[in-house]
């Protein structure tokens, strides 16, 4: 195998290690960090692709590649699963809060009105 595919196919191993040794660091990282490990994933997707393609290396390399890109893409498909079920809650939270500031605004509004009717009536028993 040329040595960028090694490179690919370490780093391949290395995002197997993260999940299986430290899944707990791979569910507290960051939404960026998360971006950007899908990107490097995906690149690596397109470069063993071409790899297969080109028929670089012994078929076992290429078996070993393709087995390596099943369990990356089974990360990915759980990784886009867990960040789908944060945005719907994140979502969801938003439009709690946008309730509870509408609640907040009729409550304040009501309470102004109030203050003006009891202002208003105190102003026309003083007047008379």
């Amino acid at each position: 195998m040329s040595q960028s595919a090694m490179q690919k196919l370490g780093y391949l191993r290395h995002i197997k290690h993260l999940v299986e040794e430290e899944s707990v660091a791979i569910d507290a990282m960051d939404l960026r960090k998360l971006n950007e490990l899908i990107k490097k994933a995906e690149e690596l997707f397109s470069r063993m692709e071409k790899l297969d393609q080109n028929r670089i290396g012994s078929s076992s390399n290429i078996r070993l590649g393709e087995k390596e890109l099943d369990f990356v893409a089974e990360i990915l498909r759980e990784i886009s699963y867990k960040e789908s079920e944060n945005i719907k809650l994140l979502l969801e939270k938003r439009e709690s809060v946008l309730l509870e500031l509408k609640a907040i605004q009729k409550k304040k509004s009501a309470r102004q009105a109030y203050r003006t009717i009891k202002e208003r009536k105190n102003l026309i028993s003083e007047s008379c």
